[in-house]
């Protein structure tokens, strides 16, 4: 599996993570979490790329969700076969050194309409310091297409958002909390709370492991 890495950008500002957030945020409430715990490079590949990250989920008020990971479970895909690739997966990504894998992190893609399938489709927005991991040569994880490309690693995630792929991500501090906010007509709220509002960024490349 070839694996491209960028080097570990150190000295994110970012306020330590409460524990004491409202069951139910409004978007100024939102806004201002995603601000203060958010991590600054994220939110730069998001106002870069011009889209946000996605997932289904079952909730109709914008909220912190900090759900246990659960790629490695059968009954998440359905799939003894999907089971098997996150495994290897898993194990591919813990003799990098990654900190997002499949028992620590969750997955998000660039694209509402694909997040719709697994439940409401909320802008999902990690909290803590992030690491993240997505596929170079196809949209999703799974299902596995036949690809020489392989993974990058903490690298590149404006070309992420920008070719609307699956992100799978994961918060150092081993939360892996996000905040959810439903639904899409709020983006542009959202957007304008956050300042979100400059031309996407040249093409980055990195590293190949």
């Amino acid at each position: 599996m070839q694996i491209r890495r960028a080097a570990v950008l150190q000295g994110a500002a970012l306020t330590a993570i409460s524990t004491d957030w409202p069951t139910a945020l409004s978007v100024p409430e939102s806004a201002r979490i995603i601000r203060e715990s958010c991590d600054e490079r994220f939110l730069s590949a998001v106002s870069a790329a011009g889209t946000f990250l996605y997932r289904g989920e079952p909730v109709d008020a914008a909220a912190v969700l900090e759900p246990a990971p659960d790629l490695l479970l059968a009954g998440t895909y359905g799939s003894t076969a999907a089971l098997r690739f996150f495994e290897q997966l898993e194990r591919s990504l813990a003799k990098t050194g990654s900190v997002a894998r499949p028992s620590t992190g969750h997955i998000g893609i660039a694209d509402r309409a694909l997040a719709v399938r697994w439940g409401t489709p909320v802008s999902i927005w990690p909290l803590g310091p992030l690491h993240y991991v997505w596929p170079r040569g196809r949209d999703v994880f799974w299902p596995d297409q036949a690809d020489g490309a392989g993974y990058a690693i903490d690298d590149a995630l404006v070309d992420a958002l920008r070719l609307r792929r699956e992100v799978l991500f994961a918060s150092a501090d081993g939360r892996s909390a996000f905040v959810a906010v439903p639904p899409a007509t709020r983006d542009a709220d959202l957007r304008r709370r956050l300042s979100l509002t400059r031309a996407p960024a040249a093409r980055t490349h990195g590293h190949f492991w």
